[in-house]
């Protein structure tokens, strides 16, 4: 999934799939994506994102991050960025 950020921007959730779906989201755009860490407050939990140190991760122009949906959480878990 191709990206292109006017300004910065967070993304809490996506859309809960079947275990083992993978997704690579690419930033194509000039300011940063920023996957906020299980946003509980602002996406459902089973939409949520599991990332790396447990912490927001933050995509910058031209970058990319790969997640998979892990059911047994359930969350979209990081496999790297």
């Amino acid at each position: 999934i191709q990206f292109t950020t006017d300004a910065s921007r967070n993304l809490t959730g996506l859309a809960a799939q079947p275990a083992g779906t993978v997704y690579t989201f690419v930033n194509a755009g000039v300011n940063a994506l920023v996957f906020k860490y299980n946003d509980t407050a602002n996406s459902t939990a089973a939409n949520c994102f599991i990332t790396p140190g447990l912490t927001d991760l933050t995509i910058t122009a031209g970058g990319a991050a790969t997640f998979y949906y892990d059911s047994t959480v359930p969350r979209w878990r990081c496999l790297g960025s």
